[in-house]
């Protein structure tokens, strides 16, 4: 009797460990594609200022910097890397989740 018990508590265990690693990965991509959509116009704007710095012309401001953008453009061009920011926010947490169920495989 004792050892179907353990067996019982020994599968529950692997359950909720498989439960909080899916639920790791779970958070951490929400988080990535969060992440992504909300970065990707900054990215856009801040690489707008870094083409701008390196043609010598004069620095404006960042609101400045993007309602050029935005007006010379339209609003899809603030959102046009946001697949690459995705692939790379997705790899990133991808690499963070499996380091994570890892190291705590190796604790349990």
């Amino acid at each position: 009797m004792a050892n179907i018990a353990n067996y019982q508590r020994q599968e529950q265990g692997t359950m909720v460990r498989n439960a909080q690693r899916f639920n790791i990965i779970l958070s951490s991509v929400i988080g990535s594609v969060a992440s992504s959509f909300l970065l990707t116009p900054f990215e856009v704007v801040s690489t707008e200022m870094q083409c701008a710095t390196m043609l010598a012309r004069p620095l404006p401001s960042t609101l400045a910097i993007t309602r050029l953008v935005f007006q010379k453009f339209g609003p899809k061009v603030l959102y046009m890397a946001a697949v690459p920011q995705l692939l790379k926010h997705l790899i990133s947490a991808a690499v963070f989740a499996y380091i994570l169920t890892r190291k705590a495989a190796i604790v349990n």
